[in-house]
């Protein structure tokens, strides 16, 4: 960059710092990608079970009030219940997939957030904002953030499975 006459590199060397900084966060979510991966394949599973509850009064409205068999509807509120128990056993598995990937982040990333910090030439409170917003990233990792992300690509599946229901309850989904 020149500027009237004079040639400055500040801009380069703060575009290498933030091109480096950017490459190493790459790097560290990559070492987790095992941990994600695992949490996608769990959350497929979970929002197949999610299913089951419409499935479920599909099939009682279909065969048991038609039929009033009793035996069918206690055989499908078994299924159910052994839906709903798996459901809940992949969700706290998927959890503990995440916090252990909160683990290694933290393990990996804190003795570098911790020399940054004692490197920096500012007041406490603006050295403290990085352990914050690191703290903050963490609780969205292991929180209700992160199974939001490895769930939304569901919402296609279940509007269309509201449109073969009935293209109006599709159309207000």
């Amino acid at each position: 960059l020149t500027v009237t006459g004079v040639q400055t590199c500040a801009l380069p060397i703060y575009v290498t710092i933030q091109k480096s900084a950017a490459d190493e966060f790459s790097r560290l979510l990559r070492s987790c990608r095992p941990y994600f991966v695992s949490a996608a394949a769990f959350s497929l599973a979970i929002n197949l079970l999610y299913l089951a509850g419409p499935l479920y009064m599909m099939q009682v409205y279909d065969r048991v009030i038609s039929s009033g068999s009793e035996l069918t509807l206690v055989m499908l509120t078994v299924a159910l219940v052994a839906a709903y128990l798996a459901l809940a056993g992949l969700d706290v598995v998927r959890a503990r997939v995440l916090t252990r990937a909160n683990v290694r982040l933290d393990q990996r990333i804190s003795p570098r957030i911790l020399t940054a910090m004692i490197g920096r030439a500012e007041t406490a409170g603006a050295r403290s904002q990085v352990l914050r917003d690191f703290d903050s990233f963490r609780g969205f990792v292991t929180g209700g953030g992160i199974h939001a992300v490895f769930d939304l690509p569901w919402a296609p599946l279940y509007i269309a499975f509201i449109f073969m229901l009935h293209p109006w309850l599709g159309s207000f989904a």
